[in-house]
């Protein structure tokens, strides 16, 4: 499992863009302390994987990630992914660590005002 790691080379000029970018940045290392700790299931360690893999790309990114663009590519993965498929199944480990990456990886939205949960179409 490949830890990121915030690094000086990521900040972007953009004080607010980047203090969003070292918050997730820490989820992550939080996360990863959380899955060397508890035994967990293989669709946790894919969603960890993924979700680095995706801040990865939001950091090394050539324009500054601030905008909602690339808060979606977060938002998205945590839509599709939660709750994971192995959950109340015998591949579940109880482990508590997908509710924890629910809890953190949402606030992080809401912080920058985007909602974990798909928008609603009114009926005309």
């Amino acid at each position: 499992m490949r830890r990121v790691r915030w690094k000086s080379k990521y900040l972007t000029g953009d004080r607010r863009a980047d203090e969003r970018n070292k918050r997730l940045v820490a989820i992550l290392g939080e996360l990863d302390e959380a899955l060397r700790g508890k035994e967990h299931c293989q669709d946790m360690e894919e969603l960890y994987a993924a979700l680095a893999e995706v801040t990865g790309k939001r950091l090394s990114s050539a324009v500054a990630p601030s905008g909602a663009g690339s808060d979606d590519a977060v938002r998205d993965l945590i839509r599709s992914s939660l709750p994971l498929a192995a959950l109340h199944t015998p591949a579940c480990r109880d482990c508590d660590i997908c509710d924890l990456t629910d809890e953190r990886v949402t606030a992080w939205l809401e912080q920058a005002g985007v909602s974990r949960q798909p928008e609603q179409v009114e009926a005309a």
